[in-house]
């Protein structure tokens, strides 16, 4: 992106303290988080927590878990989309402000352990008795034998 004549600071944070994730959170404006995967994760919660604006590829479509409001609360992006939608966020920065104010307030309403706690005890308790199936690993199975488009 920079090859393209976009000025920002990129950094990328792997085995660092919390305390530095929190301290790179708050001077952020836009989060990258995982592109492989269909919940947002802790780093996501975190991002969207700090007012950032958030790409991510969960996808309240796929993981139908993901509370109400999901897919507006950040960019829905999968690994083949980060260039095109961190773009187009940096062509519209008027954009960043909207996305990061829905994200903060998503993560609020529902990331407490109170909204939260249940359904993570029931996929957990699913996970220890061997009664766990992703939702999102079956349905794309089941486009890809179909012939759908995943």
């Amino acid at each position: 992106m920079r090859a393209d004549g976009y000025e920002f600071e990129y950094r990328e944070l792997i085995g660092v303290s919390h305390d530095e994730i929190r301290e790179e959170l708050s001077r952020a404006h836009i989060a990258l988080n995982q592109f492989y995967g269909f919940s947002t994760a802790v780093f996501g919660m975190e991002a969207l927590a700090a007012r950032c604006a958030v790409l991510m590829s969960a996808d309240g479509t796929i993981e139908k878990d993901l509370q109400a409001g999901a897919n507006e609360a950040w960019l829905v992006t999968k690994n083949f989309e980060v260039y095109e939608k961190l773009k187009s966020l940096l062509d519209h920065p008027e954009r960043i402000e909207p996305l990061a104010r829905r994200g903060e307030e998503w993560a609020f309403e529902n990331g407490s352990r109170s909204r939260a706690g249940a359904l993570l005890n029931r996929i957990l308790d699913s996970v220890v008795d061997g009664t766990y199936v992703p939702r999102a690993i079956v349905t794309e199975a089941a486009q890809s034998s179909s012939g759908a488009p995943s």
